[in-house]
């Protein structure tokens, strides 16, 4: 695990441009290569373990199915499970057998493709990130470019989810019930895309807006508001419209004690509800389809819509109509008026 740090070659100097962290990552996989060569034992038994937790987690997302699903205390229960993953927490080869999460929205490019699979190998330096991710929003891909520069300071959930339950609790404004956001890039684009300040303090991240959705269905479920109403508090893109501070709210409550248990135990604990495996489901599934937007008509694509509004019936339509470009908001609504 420790490793000679001045003992470094001209190729780490090369590749520190792209990774800050590379000498652990590349000296550790050589030393495990060398361990398994002399103990073949330890990848028979780690693939067993791999092969256990596959079948175990069939249901699961590829990047969920490593991961040793908890429940029955706390109030985690089947549909809303503590995913634990033990590698994460415990193992130092952890970054050089995981199964990586593939977002198809930072796959967009031929650049993207590369930082992305650069990504697999160790952690890339952040500001590549951030400066490509604002290139995309600026040029009107807003969804890439909200992805690829995503949260600069991690920490900052905790300080979210803290103000969320404070304001639960009553002790403070009950406006505040969907958290407090003080990431700058998180902030800074909820600002510009609200249009005032207060905006800083209210934004989502790109994974965020997706979980909002969860919150606008439970209030539909409730009988709260019409289907019709939701989606008119989607379309008007004002984050203070009632309904969806309180779809906001709800949504952060439900990922208020993931957000803790992550910051305390490391982002080996993570809770996934059913719902929220579903959306990552469809937005996979989607992406993938509709990569070849360009070659499809008119009619392709409204049955394209047509297809997914089928087999995820719950979501498909609020998620379509909260995407970030309006070009593409704007189709959604139109084919979701036309079903």
């Amino acid at each position: 695990i420790l490793h000679n740090y001045a003992n470094r070659r001209n190729f780490d100097t090369v590749l520190s441009y792209i990774y800050p962290y590379h000498f652990w990552h590349s000296r550790n996989t050589v030393n495990w290569v060398k361990r398994v060569a002399n103990k073949p034992g330890i990848a028979r038994g780690y693939m067993r373990y791999k092969d256990n937790m596959e079948r175990i987690n069939a249901d699961m997302p590829e990047w969920f199915r490593h991961n040793t699903r908890i429940t029955g205390i706390l109030g985690f229960d089947e549909d809303n499970p503590l995913m634990v993953n033990l590698e994460a927490l415990v193992s130092p080869a952890y970054q050089i057998t995981k199964v990586p999460f593939q977002d198809p929205l930072k796959r967009d490019t031929m650049f993207a493709r590369f930082m992305d699979d650069a990504g697999r190998l160790s952690s890339t330096h952040t500001m590549y990130s951030i400066l490509y991710g604002l290139g995309r929003y600026l040029k009107g891909d807003k969804e890439e470019g909200a992805a690829w520069m995503s949260r600069l300071i991690p920490q900052t959930k905790l300080t979210t989810a803290l103000t969320s339950i404070a304001a639960k609790k009553g002790w403070i404004d009950q406006k505040w019930e969907r958290g407090i956001e003080l990431d700058p890039i998180i902030g800074l684009q909820g600002a510009i895309e609200a249009g005032n300040p207060e905006g800083y303090f209210t934004a989502l991240d790109p994974y965020e807006q997706k979980r909002i959705n969860m919150g606008y269905q439970a209030l539909v479920q409730n009988g709260e508001y019409t289907d019709e109403e939701v989606v008119d508090a989607i379309m008007s893109e004002d984050p203070q419209h009632p309904i969806t501070v309180q779809a906001h709210g709800i949504a952060q409550s439900q990922k208020n004690m993931g957000d803790l248990l992550s910051f305390i135990g490391g982002p080996g604990f993570q809770i996934r509800s059913k719902d929220e495996r579903e959306i990552m489901d469809m937005n996979e599934e989607f992406a993938n389809m509709y990569q070849f937007k360009d070659t499809l008509d008119k009619d392709q694509k409204a049955q394209l819509y047509q297809i997914m509004r089928e087999k995820y019936p719950t979501y498909f339509n609020s998620v379509m109509l909260t995407r970030k470009s309006r070009d593409e908001r704007d189709e959604a609504f139109v084919y979701n008026i036309m079903a």
